[in-house]
């Protein structure tokens, strides 16, 4: 192997090769590159290798004024999972959980992405739970064009809904009043009466659908 010709250091005795050494120490190459590597083992040394710090087994904690030896007899004791216990570890909103191995962060707040008649808010569940409403319900309103104050940085309005028409005047269709007016030359008073009058059966107002 090429790193086995690699001189290091061990207790001040130079060796001129990992094998060297290795065989010196009566452990394995690799065994010895692990040592090179560890923080645990500061008299063996070599250019080649930079040392990492070794990860704790056991991390104390202190909750409520308790000290505990480790996160996982501090989740045990106090009925909670290990990730659960570390995140109150590292927020400011928990000041009496504290570790010294685990530094306080600032949470990470998503960016406010939604507004509902002039008010930001960061989800669409916060919508929903203050308009009483499901959150599909909300993305719906946010896509359609019928609702201009609810608006979302990530959701397009979609194209206005085409109107659907009211009256029928001779078997053809008519959106409003003024449609008709300008089709057959005459005034919206005088089609209002007749769309109401059974007197002109050919003008009529067309019923919704169930």
């Amino acid at each position: 192997m090429a790193t086995a010709k690699y001189p290091c250091t061990v207790d001040g005795v130079e060796y001129k090769s990992e094998y060297a050494a290795a065989k010196a120490l009566g452990i394995n190459v690799s065994s010895l590159r692990a040592r090179l590597l560890s923080s645990s083992y500061p008299e063996y040394n070599s250019q080649y290798y930079q040392k990492k710090n070794r990860r704790k087994l056991f991390i104390s904690c202190r909750i409520d004024g308790v000290q505990y030896p480790s996160i996982s007899a501090a989740s045990k004791e106090l009925g909670m999972s290990g990730h659960a216990l570390k995140r109150r570890l590292a927020s400011f909103d928990y000041p009496d959980y504290i570790c010294a191995d685990i530094s306080k962060k600032p949470a990470r707040l998503k960016p406010l992405k939604y507004t509902v008649r002039g008010k930001p808010y960061r989800t669409l569940q916060e919508i929903a739970n203050v308009e009483g409403l499901t959150r599909e319900r909300i993305r719906q309103k946010m896509n359609n064009p019928s609702f201009p104050d609810y608006i979302s940085a990530d959701i397009p309005k979609g194209p206005p809904p085409i109107p659907r028409p009211k009256y029928m005047v001779e078997g053809r269709h008519y959106k409003t009043m003024q449609e008709i007016a300008d089709a057959v030359g005459s005034s919206i008073g005088k089609i209002s009466y007749r769309v109401n009058s059974p007197s002109y059966p050919e003008y009529q107002r067309l019923r919704k659908k169930a």
